[in-house]
């Protein structure tokens, strides 16, 4: 398993094939615009695909709290409700984080 460091991954750029876009990095049309917003405002500023997954993960890291006492629930609901409370688990940082 190939082990890449932050100067590695910061100097993959470039666009992706069609094939992955279509597959991969569509989200749904109803996908809720408060993450969107908020993904546009904490990475704004951010030159690189690489800088912007920092800057999202520091922001959780930072605005967001880890509870073992989650609120039941997947999909656009759930992630919507995580943002808006600043609070969640393993499953809604990671979900949220991707989309």
């Amino acid at each position: 398993m190939p082990e890449f460091g932050a100067d590695q991954l910061d100097a993959a750029r470039g666009t992706d094939p069609e094939a992955i876009r279509k597959r991969y990095l569509g989200l749904p049309d109803d996908f809720p615009s408060l993450a969107t917003t908020l993904a546009r405002e904490v990475t704004d500023g951010a030159d690189s695909r690489y800088d912007k997954a920092l800057a999202l993960q520091n922001w959780f890291r930072e605005e967001f709290d880890y509870s073992l006492e989650p609120e039941f629930g997947h999909g656009d609901d759930a992630v919507e409700q995580f943002l808006r409370s600043g609070e969640g688990y393993c499953e809604q940082f990671a979900g949220t984080f991707a989309a």
